[in-house]
């Protein structure tokens, strides 16, 4: 349905790196920078902290909906094919 909200934040290259390099400790699972920076906000504390305070001002202003209580956060992560531990 419509009406679903949708964040968007800019990384930095270090940052979009450095998700890849975390997400890959975490999961055993190598993938592209492209894919880092959809990481970012999940690994990036400065983006994190702007997530989370979004996150909190969209469930303070949408109080009655019932189904805003329980918000989810989801990553597509995809990408891989043309990265090695070496690279």
């Amino acid at each position: 349905g419509g009406g679903e909200d949708v964040l968007s934040y800019t990384c930095t290259d270090a940052e979009a790196v450095d998700a890849c390099v975390k997400f890959a400790l975490d999961h055993r699972m190598l993938v592209e920078p492209a894919c880092g920076a959809a990481l970012a906000p999940i690994y990036s504390e400065r983006l994190r902290g702007r997530l989370l305070e979004e996150l909190s001002g969209m469930r303070q202003s949408s109080s009655g909906d019932g189904d805003r209580g329980s918000s989810a956060i989801v990553v597509e992560v995809c990408g891989g094919g043309g990265v090695s531990a070496g690279v």
